[in-house]
């Protein structure tokens, strides 16, 4: 009876010992998993940043991209403004200088018609003398009476044309302004990606996606280990 008693003791340590051993390799399985769940979901979340990173970048750069094509499209409309503007400097010049020559008729002109009236011994009406020693000669300039005024009018639509032709300058030098200063903000955002090309950045990006993808399925196979 005594040796049956302590076999029968003896079994129960054995299967006690055996079942805390088995937990115990239970409980290791399970430490292991959440250690290798946890590094997934740190390796996740590494390539979730920098993919989104990248694609912050590629959007960056395909901006800089664009920013760059539109500053060489209006370099040269600026150039050509520039050259309307000295054109449209030079014909106002000219006319304002027809103006002054056809004003200068009139008043030769005037004094001519006023002069053509002097008696010698009476007043001038403009200065009161009775001697008119030097009277003035019409200059034979100004052909018509209306051309004063059409010259005027032309002076005012040069002055016109200069001022449009300034606004246009004016317009696409701050446009390439405002470009210049977003393609230094982007170059300084993209760093060294700013003269990649836009095809060599998108390749990374697709990379770091398909990463990011195989990173979640091995989360998922993890978890549900």
């Amino acid at each position: 009876v005594a040796s049956t008693r302590h076999a029968a003791r003896t079994a129960a340590r054995g299967e006690s010992r055996g079942e805390c051993e088995a937990l115990e390799r239970d409980l290791h399985l399970r430490r292991a998993a959440r250690e290798e769940l946890a590094r997934a979901a740190v390796r996740r979340e590494g390539l979730s940043v920098a993919s989104a990173a990248l694609e912050r970048d590629v959007k960056k750069r395909r901006e800089l991209q664009a920013a760059d094509a539109e500053s060489r499209r209006l370099e040269p409309r600026l150039a050509q403004a520039r050259r309307e503007v000295e054109a449209a400097l030079a014909a106002l010049a000219l006319g304002r200088d027809a103006l002054l020559r056809l004003e200068d008729d009139w008043r030769k002109e005037q004094a001519a018609f006023l002069a053509s009236g002097l008696v010698d011994g009476a007043p001038c009406p403009v200065c009161g003398s009775r001697s008119h020693p030097a009277r003035a000669v019409a200059s034979g300039g100004l052909r018509s009476p209306g051309e004063l005024e059409s010259a005027r009018e032309e002076v005012r639509c040069r002055e016109s044309g200069r001022e449009r032709a300034n606004v246009e300058a004016a317009a696409v030098e701050a446009a390439l302004g405002r470009l210049a200063d977003r393609r230094a903000s982007l170059a300084e955002d993209l760093g060294p990606r700013a003269g990649r090309p836009v095809a060599e950045v998108e390749r990374e990006l697709a990379a770091a996606a398909a990463a990011l993808a195989s990173a979640e399925e091995a989360a998922l196979r993890v978890a549900a280990a």
